[in-house]
């Protein structure tokens, strides 16, 4: 299985709202946790996919522009 910094980075800030003391936290935990809830459904790493798609735009610009 690979890292995934995007989820971490969700669960991090799951974990941070979580014991902040304000009422709209609960707002905030409850959006995050939806948010990891869904990329775990999806199985793709976020991050990896974003990754893929520069990699693929820088390529693509490197290429010489067929006549």
């Amino acid at each position: 299985m690979s890292k995934c910094w995007c989820r971490f980075g969700l669960a991090a800030l799951v974990i941070l709202f979580a014991w902040l003391p304000y009422p709209w936290t609960r707002i905030v935990v409850t959006v995050l946790a939806a948010l990891l809830a869904g990329s775990a459904l999806v199985g793709t790493c976020c991050c990896a996919a974003m990754a893929e798609a520069k990699g693929k735009a820088a390529e693509t610009a490197s290429e010489p522009a067929k006549e």
